[in-house]
Parts: C-alpha cells; sequence; structure tokens
C-alpha cells in the first residue's frame, strides 16, 4: 500500500501521542507523577502540531507543497516564544521552567526532523 505524506505524517502524530500516553500512565502507576508532568508536555507539544498539520491540510487543500511550506513556517514560527522563555528561565535561574521549555523545544526538534524525513521531496 502506498500511503501519502500527509498519511504518514498524521501516523507520526498517532503513534508519538500514544506513546506518551503509554509513558504516562506507567510513570503514575509508578508513583512518579513529576516525571509523568514532563511527559504530558511532549504529548501537549505533539497534540498542538497535529492540530496545526490538519489546520494546513484544511487550508491548503490537496497541494502538498503548500501545505509543507505551511507547516514548516509554523514548526519555525511557535516555538519563538518558547525560546524566549526558554532565555528568561536561564536568566533568572528558574531550573524548573528551562526544564519545561527544554521539553517542549526538543519535541518540536523531533516533529520537525520526522516531518523532513516523511515530506524530503518538498526540501
Amino acid at each position: 500500500m502506498n500511503e501519502t505524506k500527509s498519511n504518514q505524517t498524521h501516523q507520526y502524530f498517532q503513534m508519538a501521542k500514544c506513546e506518551c500516553q503509554t509513558q504516562i500512565a506507567a510513570l503514575q502507576a509508578d508513583h512518579r507523577a513529576d516525571e509523568a508532568v514532563f511527559v504530558k508536555i511532549r504529548l501537549n507539544v505533539f497534540d498542538i502540531f497535529h492540530t496545526v498539520f490538519s489546520a494546513g491540510e484544511k487550508a491548503e487543500g490537496d497541494d502538498e507543497g503548500k501545505l509543507a511550506a505551511f507547516f514548516r513556517e509554523r514548526l519555525a514560527q511557535i516555538p519563538l516564544s518558547w525560546k524566549n522563555a526558554l532565555e528568561k528561565a536561564k536568566q533568572y535561574g528558574n531550573t524548573e521552567a528551562a526544564h519545561i521549555e527544554s521539553i517542549k523545544l526538543d519535541t518540536v526538534t523531533q516533529i520537525g526532523e520526522v516531518f523532513c524525513r516523511i515530506w524530503e521531496e518538498e526540501q
């Protein structure tokens, strides 16, 4: 079966979110609520970008090039406030906030890398 890039992207997000939910449940069962919170942050980032990707599909229709450009633009744009928050957290010595922003940025980087692999022909 020849899957479309769009379907592969949706499958990636669904798989990533499912893995996060499994990790959260395991951590909570192990009474590691603090660690579960950090995985929830990753899950939220996956949710955000899955929603953005779906919105891009609606906005751009069947034009893969426009959809890829739309999503890449959001991959660059959305994390800007997280980068600023990370710098401020470091500046003020807030290690917990810095860790949270790092998790968000690492997750976005992962999403971007997978997206590029799936959509490599668009580069």
